[in-house]
């Protein structure tokens, strides 16, 4: 219970730091205006939480994609392209800045395999493997890193 909860706790700090070095977005500049005023540290880190919730900025995290749902990668060759098809928003892909790829993705999906060798199934890890190239090969969309579904670190 401890290991995994260390393991959560590695790729939360990832995460963190990721948000926090990702250019001037709302919960970087809410956290630089509170710390601006002179408050103090733990109240501009609860603001830039509060702007990371919102749904246009983290607040997808709680769109949280759910593995229980895929069996298997066969299954999520359908579903995926399908939900494109039908205009659907699929959690968990496409930026609004970086079109192409978001710089992110590879050090979240290099901790997400790392803590998946260490857990000991590479399962899920595939799984999402899989989806990322669905959804390329579909509609050019790559995953949005931090706060995705895809390549879950815990």
């Amino acid at each position: 219970m401890a290991k995994s909860r260390r393991k959560a706790g590695k790729s939360d700090a990832y995460s963190l730091v990721l948000y926090a070095e990702h250019e001037f977005n709302a919960s970087t500049f809410t956290s630089r205006v509170i710390a601006g005023t002179g408050s103090d540290m733990y109240s501009a880190i609860i603001g830039a939480i509060g702007a990371l919730r919102g749904p246009k900025h983290g607040g997808r995290m709680k769109c949280r994609w759910n593995p229980a749902t895929l069996r298997n990668a066969g299954r999520s060759r359908s579903r995926y392209p399908q939900a494109v098809e039908n205009k659907e928003v699929v959690i968990g892909f496409g930026h609004p800045v970086y079109t192409i790829a978001d710089p992110r993705h590879q050090v979240i999906k290099r901790v997400a395999k790392q803590l998946s060798q260490e857990g000991g199934s590479l399962k899920m890890y595939n799984i999402a493997d899989r989806l990322e190239t669905v959804m390329w090969r579909a509609k050019r969309c790559s995953p949005i890193s931090t706060g995705s579904p895809l390549f879950p670190t815990t």
